[in-house]
């Protein structure tokens, strides 16, 4: 194995250490002692990959947006219903990482802790997941699936913002779930050719 490969690994490791980490006492109760005990490595050896648990974290919410990337790729090239599509979409977005935050007792803080220490890394991956959803409704109404009634980019902003209001809102999982299946049913309806 090449010491790239060990290094890649390591990174791995701690990010999940880091991950189960906040979501067992939140962001603002673990420390790096903590992740390394997790990671089963020494603080010295943590620190050769990451300068303080904000490094982590943003770390680990590139590596969300990251995965939510390539889900929602992978989704909205899917065939079938407009309505499930575009659920699969909002599944891609909101998976296993936001079942996590919100079954946690720690979940809010999490959230709040995306929206301040990984502020700028979030605001770029919103970015990159509009911009997904914008090439996707482009294709869509190309072929004539969907009308628009204005910019793909706009309409995307939209159809994320409203996404982002279901999350705000949800009380747990089931809600969120409810939620984004209703919200894919009404943007199914109002794109419709």
């Amino acid at each position: 194995m090449s010491s790239v490969q060990q290094a890649d690994d390591k990174k791995l490791a701690i990010l999940d250490a880091g991950y189960r980490s906040f979501a067992a006492y939140g962001y603002r109760r673990v420390s790096m002692a903590e992740i390394a005990k997790a990671a089963g490595m020494s603080r010295a050896a943590l620190y050769l990959h990451f300068s303080n648990k904000e490094d982590i974290f943003r770390s680990l919410v590139l590596h969300y947006f990251a995965q939510a990337e390539a889900n929602l790729q992978a989704a909205l090239s899917g065939e079938g219903a407009l309505d499930a599509v575009i659920g699969a979409g909002f599944a891609a977005i909101c998976g296993t990482a936001f079942k996590d935050m919100m079954t946690s007792p720690h979940g809010l803080e999490l959230i709040d802790s995306k929206s301040s220490v990984g502020a700028e890394v979030a605001r770029e991956g919103d970015a990159r997941l509009m911009a997904v959803w914008a090439a996707w409704l482009r294709r869509e109404a190309e072929s004539g699936r969907v009308v628009l009634d204005g910019p793909a980019e706009e309409v995307a902003q939209v159809l994320m913002a409203a996404l982002y209001g279901i999350k705000e809102e949800a009380r747990d999982w089931a809600a969120l779930q409810a939620g984004m299946g209703r919200l894919a049913r009404l943007m199914a309806r109002g794109l419709r050719a």
